[in-house]
């Protein structure tokens, strides 16, 4: 948690703190940090509270994209926590959104707790400066906003 800390701030320091409006032109969409959920969710049964995120996305004008995107999804209430579901895709499309936003798509390995592992699970993923929407394998998680680090989505130069 340390080292994503120190990333979100590293980030953070080297991020532009305003999204400019977006060219049409290739976007680099990198954060790193925390996000919440305006109350409790559930991913495949499994209650969970947020995640922490860190990502690597380069979308070009054609749309394709590469890049990683890691979360790890927060189980449990801060209470009564329990080991995290990690999910970590690669990006294989993406497009600019309204409002400074991006949004990418992927397959991912998702890691859960008791060792069960789904293998190249689809994602989408819409990512702005305020907060990221998440579907994994068609479960579509409520939007979480950020609450620790950033998230910049800018063209590249």
């Amino acid at each position: 948690m340390k080292a994503l800390a120190l990333s979100a701030i590293l980030l953070a320091v080297l991020a532009v703190s305003s999204a400019p409006a977006l060219a049409d032109g290739e976007l680099a969409v990198t954060g790193a940090g925390e996000a919440a959920f305006s109350g409790m969710a559930e991913f495949y049964g499994v209650p969970i509270r947020g995640f922490e995120f860190v990502n690597g996305v380069s979308i070009a004008t054609d749309g394709s994209a590469v890049g990683e995107f890691q979360i790890f999804l927060l189980v449990g209430s801060e209470d009564d926590a329990a080991a995290p579901i990690v999910v970590a895709g690669k990006a294989t499309r993406g497009r600019a959104e309204d409002g400074g936003a991006a949004s990418f798509e992927g397959v991912a390995n998702v890691q859960f707790a008791d060792g069960q592992t789904r293998v190249d699970a689809p994602f989408a993923a819409t990512l702005s400066p305020e907060g990221l929407a998440l579907s994994i394998d068609g479960a579509d998680l409520p939007v979480a906003a950020i609450t620790m680090g950033s998230i910049t989505v800018r063209p590249t130069e």
